[in-house]
């Protein structure tokens, strides 16, 4: 395609995903000067360095960070770059950071709680030249917010390290950094190969689940899926729409399911992050898959609030955990609003996913 490996030097990192990977879809995301928007180009399918912009495809910094975690959670390739001062070659700047050099995005994640009361939403970075030129602001290895913030160490294992890994702020990386590089393709090691295997149990382990016995009985009740509004409210999928996306989650073959709503919105769901995006615009909001309990059967489940109160489950998510128990798994995803929670049923505690804080849960037989 380009001749050889010494051809992508000095090239668009997209450039160098695609021949690397031979995946076509290939983005870039720059920031618009003097405000919040951040502009989408899509690398042209007969080039390695021509970018094509549409209006209207612009989003906020707050939107980019939604997709950037689904991007993140099925681990594609990304890369971000500080644009280069006019005639300045690789300068390096005050924040340890080099002009015009592409750094690899590792990944990101939402912990803790900063002063206003909300989670800190770091990315983690790499420096391919290894040790040399990492960020020196908050969340550096030399900064003081991991003393100040033992409990999101604690919870991201960090040890500082001569290394060309850094983290920092999603806040300080928009300031910092005016472009983003992200291939549209699920790298097969790493959290998103993780959790594609992880799916794939999740699925055949509930289709077994979801059969009858040889007399017919015991199939559990038709599973419904909702999509997360951005008003926090969930809301169903119906009729077709619904049937095809449980016909999909139960063919372990597919990742996918593209549902068309209406006569130009078209939409896919992606089952290993289960996230439902916009085809034309990328932006992402979680879905769920819920299968309600019999109570006389499967009893119920509930977690223990600080006041030490036992309080139950919603019906749905007691039809989850009791999926996954059956189906000898170690635990099950649960979502209410923006919160995920992972409910381990090996220690038995219920886990935010964003703060890291665990309660007590307990499973009550059914009739008591």
């Amino acid at each position: 395609m380009l001749g050889g490996y010494g051809s992508l030097a000095g090239g668009y990192e997209a450039a160098a995903f695609r021949a690397l990977t031979g995946c076509t879809k290939q983005e870039t995301w720059e920031r618009r000067m003097g405000n919040d928007a951040w502009r989408r180009g899509e690398l042209r399918d007969d080039s390695m360095n021509t970018f094509q912009y549409r209006s209207g495809d612009d989003v906020s910094a707050d939107e980019l960070w939604q997709q950037l975690e689904g991007w993140s959670s099925r681990n594609f390739l990304m890369s971000a770059s500080v644009k280069a001062s006019k005639g300045e070659v690789e300068r390096r700047r005050p924040d340890g950071l080099i002009e015009g050099h592409a750094y690899s995005v590792l990944m990101t994640i939402t912990v803790g709680h900063n002063l206003e009361g909300g989670p800190f939403r770091l990315l983690k970075l790499r420096n391919p030249w290894g040790s040399e030129a990492e960020w020196t602001g908050d969340w550096s290895d030399g900064s003081d917010t991991w003393t100040r913030w033992p409990q999101v160490a604690d919870a991201l294992n960090f040890r500082a390290a001569a290394d060309g890994f850094f983290w920092m702020t999603w806040e300080d990386f928009i300031r910092t950094f005016s472009s983003l590089q992200v291939s549209h393709k699920t790298m097969r090691t790493g959290p998103g190969a993780t959790r594609r295997a992880a799916w794939d149990r999740q699925r055949q382990e509930d289709a077994v689940s979801a059969q009858p016995d040889k007399k017919g009985a015991g199939a559990s009740a038709p599973a419904a899926w909702s999509w997360l509004d951005v008003g926090d409210q969930w809301k169903p999928y119906e009729g077709a729409l619904a049937a095809s996306i449980e016909a999909a989650f139960g063919d372990a073959k597919r990742d996918t399911v593209d549902l068309h709503a209406g006569h130009t919105l078209h939409l896919e769901i992606n089952f290993e992050d289960m996230m439902q995006y916009n085809v034309m615009t990328r932006r992402g909001r979680p879905v769920r898959r819920e299968v309600p309990a019999d109570p006389a059967v499967d009893g119920t489940w509930e977690w223990q609030d600080t006041d030490s109160s036992w309080k139950a489950y919603h019906p749905s998510a007691c039809g989850q955990i009791a999926l996954a128990c059956r189906a000898g798994r170690q635990g099950t995803l649960l979502y209410a609003g923006r919160w995920k929670y992972w409910v381990d049923l090996r220690r038995s505690v219920q886990i935010n996913m964003s703060t890291h804080t665990e309660r007590p849960i307990r499973h009550r037989a059914g009739g008591q």
